[in-house]
């Protein structure tokens, strides 16, 4: 399992993963992942 927090300078509209075992958390302008596998993409809107 890998872990990561992205912070972005401004606020998220949307953020969605394409693989459906990732854990994805938002929390304001920061986006906490937890991933199962060794590749994800993660597709952001602000």
């Amino acid at each position: 399992m890998y872990r990561a927090v992205i912070n972005m300078a401004g606020p998220v509209k949307r953020a969605k993963v394409l693989n459906r075992s990732t854990v994805l958390r938002r929390n304001g302008r920061s986006i906490d992942l937890a991933v199962n596998d060794i590749h994800e993409v993660l597709i952001v809107e602000y």
